[in-house]
């Protein structure tokens, strides 16, 4: 007889669509500020580098539209 275990992200969709939705809206902002998220051409150090940049400057955007 096969046993069947969950995975963790089962038990708990609420957390799941929660960041679902915050990875939408995320991804959104990053339109909104004409972000290219091409990292094909960049090696793994600046891949990391490209990417806490546009986190940085995601999270800037954010906070000033919040504080509008």
């Amino acid at each position: 007889m096969t046993e069947v275990t969950v995975k963790q992200f089962e038990d708990r969709p609420d957390y799941w669509e929660g960041r679902y939705e915050s990875t939408l809206h995320t991804l959104k902002t990053l339109i909104e500020m004409k972000v290219n998220l091409d990292l094909t051409k960049l090696c793994d150090e600046d891949k990391q580098k490209h990417l806490e940049a546009i986190a940085l400057e995601a999270t800037k955007y954010e906070w000033e539209q919040c504080a509008k």
